[in-house]
């Protein structure tokens, strides 16, 4: 994550606007994946289901790390379906903070990943 990646704003409460990465994600094997995700940048990770709406970041939602803890490596486990339309976003935990992240997923079969973040 960049100066020219996109950004949201986490709640209508809030003034921040936090830069984010998204990606799809499509698995070919239904079942229970670990997850790795590791930054230089404290982030937070969340797992939407069909789509991701930065205007409403609470839509879809079906997993988010916790928000009191600022981490650069976030590990967790998650139990995918086939044939359904996942999308992690990867946030930063400060307004203004960039960063690089990479992603590790354990899974017995083949995974894709497809970044489908804009850039400004």
């Amino acid at each position: 994550m960049d100066t020219n990646s996109s950004i949201y704003t986490p709640s209508k409460c809030e003034v921040a606007n936090l830069y984010y990465e998204s990606i799809y994600i499509k698995v070919f094997e239904s079942g229970c994946h670990n997850l790795y995700i590791k930054s230089d940048a404290e982030i937070l990770v969340n797992i939407y289901k069909h789509y991701f709406d930065p205007l409403n970041s609470q839509l879809n939602v079906l997993f988010r790390s916790d928000d009191n803890v600022n981490s650069t490596q976030i590990e967790f486990s998650f139990t995918f379906q086939v044939n359904t339309y996942y999308v992690i976003v990867i946030t930063t935990y400060r307004p203004g903070m960039t960063g690089n992240f990479s992603i590790t997923i354990e899974s017995t079969n083949k995974t894709i990943f497809n970044r489908i973040s804009k850039y400004k």
